[in-house]
């Protein structure tokens, strides 16, 4: 049955040093803790009651109080005090169940509607100066059985029992609050029979236990915390550092690479004959070759758009630093690694700048090409060649007619003259064909001009390729800088976090180990001498103490028995007997 254990301040004082060996009861939902307290207004208070009892289903609960008060036989028993039933345990047990059956005896108004608890068991300590033994053997006082139980106003379905402890300076000594605690949790965990205790009636409830089984308990346990403890360690070790000696390579080439066909039709090639319409019409010719590499230029001149993105694909997939294995740098490394990192993010901005070479270039060779057909404007066709070479030919033919007639008048004989007509005639036509030759020199000039500004753009569109690349491989330099610097930021997190996950559960180790074998000392034991060396331990250090299992001991109860025909399972297995004795009360 789902029980609620409910202890008084005095003992929540100590109950932590004790919850080890009770969480696991707790957790797997056997158990709850819910403490009650006396108020400013002198009545108990239960301020987490509502949120562990179910709704529906039967409970019951334990309450656990410390008498505090030496030599007094019931602790239960208020019959002194002024006002018995306004006492706060008998008020506690009736906020739980309602009042007493006489309903002269309290008048306090209770919820019926609430779930109430099937049973209620009071458990408190009793303080000897005596032994046991001494105390089983002294006599009873004479007098009328008490009915206590009555006059202080306790619910009619309470159950009473003490626990003998020694009085020590009104603190109970360990071993004592040691068995209080396993009997608490014992009781808890059973199904107790009315038999075994009943109504009215004061109970001694003993607790016997197998030192020798605990003492091995405690020392397995122990030697699972040293088990823990040496691999704690070994972690701890691993994580010393060991720095590079070089720091981490962080530029990496990213080419955005010209496509060699954006290229092709960027010279215009024009065959510059004597005419401008001889066998191949110059303009025509012109304007054909001229258009292909101006339009091949202004595809140079916008940036390579794909190309840009596949390098910048490149510079993200390299900026993420995968082929980079750095777990450590020195302090001093790390700030040249941060230098180089932001001198690459500098470089990036400046030389992302836009370049206006290309643009220029671009407009240089449309205007060359504005030249060239200027020129080609002002070309000598073929049909005035002719005529004007005939045109000289004649005139000069004419002048030499008067040469010819003085020289054969003068004996010259008419071969010898025409000869003389006829070099010269050669002459001047070969004058006018170097002419000719000298006059399309311009245009050969204004077209190879036109070739140089179209290499000139390419060499821009080259330059501007290589500062888009120098650009990209300096973002992904200071990209994978700060991924380098990142992950070291992360790795360190990450080993500061396991380190004191590691301080944290090595002290929390050191203090368990304490108090498991504190407990087997309180038995006249050594753990040290009973200890054997643990197995495998199931531990998870990402686990808080609070709340790793390690720290808790696991049940391993077996049968117990209560009295003749009763018997219950123990939590543990140290827990070798357990008796309730009636006591006969009287008024004191």
């Amino acid at each position: 049955m789902f029980t609620v254990i409910m202890p008084d301040s005095r003992l929540m004082e100590r109950f932590s040093e004790y919850q080890p060996l009770m969480e696991n009861f707790f957790r797997r939902g056997d158990l709850a803790l819910c403490p009650w307290t006396v108020g400013e207004s002198g009545y108990p208070e239960l301020p987490d009651l509502d949120e562990i009892v179910p709704a529906s289903g039967s409970w019951r609960t334990l309450i656990l109080t410390d008498s505090a008060v030496p030599s007094k036989q019931n602790p239960f028993d208020f019959s002194s005090e002024k006002d018995p039933p306004a006492m706060p345990l008998p008020v506690l047990t009736r906020k739980l169940c309602g009042p007493l059956r006489d309903k002269g005896s309290c008048n306090e108004v209770f919820d019926s509607g609430k779930n109430r608890p099937v049973e209620l068991i009071l458990l408190s300590t009793r303080y000897r100066r005596v032994s046991a033994a001494e105390n089983a053997g002294r006599n009873i006082p004479a007098g009328p059985p008490s009915e206590f139980w009555k006059t202080c106003g306790y619910a009619w379905q309470s159950r009473f029992l003490v626990f003998d402890v020694h009085w020590d300076k009104e603190r109970i000594p360990d071993k004592d609050l040691f068995c209080f605690w396993m009997a608490a949790l014992t009781i808890s965990l059973s199904e107790i029979s009315s038999g075994a205790l009943q109504a009215f009636s004061l109970y001694q409830l003993q607790l016997q236990t197998d030192e020798k089984a605990l003492a091995q308990t405690m020392a397995a346990k122990c030697a699972e915390f040293l088990s823990v403890r040496d691999a704690l360690l070994m972690r701890r070790q691993k994580h010393r550092r060991l720095y590079p000696k070089e720091l981490p390579v962080l530029e990496m080439p990213v080419p955005v690479i010209q496509d060699v066909s954006d290229a092709s039709g960027l010279t215009a090639e024009l065959a510059v004959s004597l005419f401008t319409d001889g066998d191949v019409n110059e303009t025509e010719e012109w304007n054909s070759a001229s258009g292909a590499a101006i339009a091949a230029a202004e595809r140079i001149s916008r940036p390579p758009r794909r190309r840009v993105e596949d390098a910048a694909l490149r510079a993200r997939e390299l900026g993420k630093g995968e082929d980079l294995i750095v777990s450590c740098l020195s302090p001093r490394q790390r700030e040249d690694l941060l230098e180089e990192t932001l001198r690459h993010e500098s470089d990036m901005i400046c030389r992302c700048a836009p370049d206006s070479a290309v643009s220029h270039q671009l407009e240089a060779m449309k205007k060359s090409d504005t030249e060239v057909r200027k020129e080609l404007r002002c070309r000598v066709r073929k049909s005035d060649a002719e005529i004007a070479i005939a045109a000289a030919a004649g005139l000069f033919l004419l002048g030499m007619i008067p040469w010819l007639i003085h020289s054969i008048l003068n004996s010259l004989s008419l071969v010898t003259a025409l000869s003389f007509a006829g070099i010269g005639t050669l002459i001047l036509l070969s004058v006018g064909w170097f002419g000719l030759r000298r006059l399309r020199r311009p245009l050969k000039e204004k077209v190879a001009a036109f070739n140089l500004k179209s290499a000139a753009l390419l060499d821009a569109a080259e330059r501007r390729n290589a500062q888009i690349s120098e650009s990209l491989t300096a973002a992904c330099a200071a990209l994978r800088g700060w991924q380098v610097l990142d992950r070291l930021e992360q790795i360190e997190r990450e080993e500061e976090r396991t380190l004191m996950q590691c301080d944290r559960h090595l002290q929390a180790l050191e203090h368990a180990y304490g108090r498991f074998s504190g407990w087997a000392a309180l038995f006249g034991h050594r753990v040290r001498d009973l200890m054997e060396p643990a197995g495998y331990v199931s531990f998870d250090p990402e686990v808080l103490p609070g709340i790793n299992p390690l720290y808790r001991l696991q049940p391993d109860g077996s049968p117990v028995s209560v009295r003749d025909g009763d018997s219950f399972r123990a939590p543990y297995k140290f827990i070798s007997g357990f008796r309730f004795h009636r006591e006969e009360v009287v008024d004191e």
